[in-house]
């Protein structure tokens, strides 16, 4: 899994950029819905379906020191084989995402809509770096 990554939660409800697989453990331990059935993007338009993250027990102190949090590391295990997709497949994920969830992504509107800003896109790393 090469970064930056685009993570989306089951039934697309969540959508996030990151630069590896790094959470505070609180979070992910206790709410099961952003630790299993997840779906991973990378940066060379590989699609991973995650059947459950699993802490390395490996804390990222950068991280931690930023982010005010223990933060850890995670692993994912993999339903199977990652799928190749296209800039045009996940512009239209991503835009379906952003239509359903429009109030949340709103303000990062710069002008030209969240829609063009999606199809001006000339790579799945701009894209991504778009959610970052």
């Amino acid at each position: 899994m090469k970064p930056p990554i685009l993570i989306f939660t089951k039934d697309d409800k969540k959508m996030g950029a990151m630069e590896a697989l790094t959470f505070g453990k609180s979070l992910l331990l206790k709410n099961d819905k952003y630790n299993s059935n997840i779906q991973i993007v990378d940066v060379d338009g590989l699609l991973y379906d995650v059947k459950r993250l699993h802490s390395s027990n490996k804390i990222n102190v950068m991280q931690s020191i930023k982010c005010f949090s223990i933060m850890v590391d995670f692993v994912p295990e993999l339903k199977g084989e990652p799928l190749q997709i296209t800039l045009e497949y996940l512009k239209d994920r991503v835009k379906k995402h952003v239509i359903k969830h429009k109030a949340y992504w709103n303000p990062m509107d710069d002008g030209r809509g969240l829609e063009k800003m999606i199809n001006d896109t000339e790579s799945i790393k701009e894209l991504i770096l778009m959610f970052r």
